[in-house]
């Protein structure tokens, strides 16, 4: 089972710095972070930043009832437990 963070928003400002900092190591040991967000080539630079953490960026807008099945969907062929949920999208 894979611990996890999810991080909405992740392509600027708050949603990006988190990711940076949970790349760093401070939010414990992680083997994966979700960053979510509409903006699919600024998820994958972000993504790409990420050097000690695997990056998997979900392209998605949250306020879609889309993006709910989108999620269940990572949620059903991924043995995850989320340590962290960051919500800064927004």
């Amino acid at each position: 089972m894979q611990r996890i963070a999810i991080v909405t928003g992740a392509s600027s400002g708050v949603g990006a710095e988190f990711v940076r900092q949970l790349d760093a190591g401070k939010g414990g040991p992680l083997d994966a972070i979700w960053l979510v967000s509409r903006n699919m080539a600024v998820l994958e630079e972000v993504a790409a930043s990420c050097k000690r953490i695997h990056a998997l960026p979900i392209p998605c807008d949250l306020t879609s009832p889309e993006a709910f099945s989108q999620l269940q969907q990572l949620f059903t062929t991924h043995d995850v437990v989320v340590e962290w949920l960051v919500n800064s999208a927004g």
